[in-house]
């Protein structure tokens, strides 16, 4: 009857948009573990004490994906950003030397800034590594090493891996979503095609 081809029709577009909801979620989960596990990847790429994983987890940021509604179309991207400027050299494991500031912007990688030396600012108290513009005394000018973003992507078997992990993730993490909302749709319309296909997956252990 034209009432229950409504009503299939209508079961239609709940399970197709459940099937959105289901990869956005996917996404946005997977995003939020891939962020910790980069975090925890750049500690132990700097490996110093001195750097919190709180610190680091702080720098980025998960930009969720969206599901649309209406006229405003979610995107199905989420993105992660590592944010900040270059580290304080302080943080990277600076000591002076004769030559000047040696400081380690990766485990077992040693830099040295020749002519700098560490020093506490007379204003606000404030520690690092300065060099002087010129040869006078002043002005001197804080340094810095590189930022977290640039290790990360300094490091292509460390990007690549991530890569890697994410993609395997995801596509654990779909399978997962897409069942959740498979139930959920089963529920809500018993006697649909969906819920009959579910009963039949799970007689046979599917």
């Amino acid at each position: 009857s034209k009432a229950g081809k409504q009503k299939a029709d209508t079961s239609g577009l709940h399970i197709r948009g459940g099937m959105r909801r289901a990869i956005v979620r996917a996404l946005n989960r997977v995003a939020e573990r891939t962020k910790g596990r980069v975090a925890r990847e750049l500690r132990r790429l700097i490996a110093n004490e001195k750097l919190q994983l709180s610190g680091i987890r702080g720098s980025i940021r998960v930009i969720k994906a969206r599901l649309g509604h209406g006229t405003h179309s979610g995107d199905g991207v989420a993105r992660i950003r590592i944010y900040g400027r270059g580290l304080p050299l302080l943080k990277l494991g600076a000591r002076q030397t004769a030559e000047g500031v040696a400081f380690w912007p990766a485990a077992g990688r040693r830099e040295l800034l020749r002519h700098a030396f560490i020093a506490v600012m007379p204003k606000g108290g404030r520690k690092g590594v300065f060099l002087r513009r010129g040869r006078s005394r002043l002005p001197i000018v804080e340094q810095r090493g590189p930022s977290l973003a640039s290790l990360f992507v300094g490091t292509p078997d460390l990007v690549a891996r991530t890569h890697a992990e994410a993609m395997a993730d995801l596509d654990r993490e779909i399978i997962q979503q897409v069942r959740v909302e498979i139930d959920r749709h089963a529920a809500a319309h018993p006697y649909s095609r969906v819920a009959a296909m579910r009963t039949a997956a799970m007689a046979t252990g599917g």
